[in-house]
């Protein structure tokens, strides 16, 4: 008891000291799940979940339209002046004419009958720097065709050189 009594103090602080060690585990592991759960879900939230990317060229929305609806939908064709044959050239019985439309590095050209205005097909490029590409999945996203589609038909436009490279997609209206 003497041993008691000559050490109150380092045994308050002991005790003091242990209590503090509980209270902290009670209250901070409560804490712990809580924030393991917060964190669970910030990261779940911070992972964007895997979305198709968009096209760059929407062509299913194009298809049946002719020239000139095109024209509102994607606005002044890159071509300029020579959005139409002139009248001169129209002389000579013209059964195509192209315009072209630049978007994001990509170009579309769109063949259309100029005395019909009916649209015969739609041409977009790759976006590889190169001008060339294997990625068939690429073009298909850039373009926002499907290769199994009733209303058009797809073609994949293979380059001089390489047979296994294409220089862009082709779809075909129906």
């Amino acid at each position: 008891m003497d041993w008691l009594k000559d050490h109150k103090i380092w045994l308050g602080v002991i005790v003091l000291f242990i209590l503090v060690i509980v209270a902290a585990n009670a209250v901070g592991g409560g804490k712990k799940t809580t924030n393991t759960q917060i964190n669970q879900q910030s990261a779940s939230e911070a992972k964007p979940k895997q979305q198709k990317p968009q096209p760059v060229f929407n062509i299913p929305s194009l298809i049946g339209k002719n020239i000139d609806q095109i024209r509102e939908t994607l606005g002044a064709p890159a071509d300029g002046s020579r959005s139409d044959p002139t009248a001169e050239q129209s002389q000579f019985g013209l059964d195509e004419w192209d315009n072209t439309f630049k978007k994001e590095g990509i170009e579309l050209l769109v063949t259309f009958n100029p005395a019909t205005r009916v649209v015969i097909d739609f041409f977009v490029s790759t976006d590889d720097p190169s001008g060339a590409t294997e990625d068939k999945d690429r073009l298909i996203e850039i373009s926002g065709l499907s290769e199994n589609a009733d209303n058009y038909r797809v073609e994949f436009v293979r380059t001089i050189k390489d047979p296994n490279s294409f220089t862009g997609i082709k779809a075909i209206p129906k």
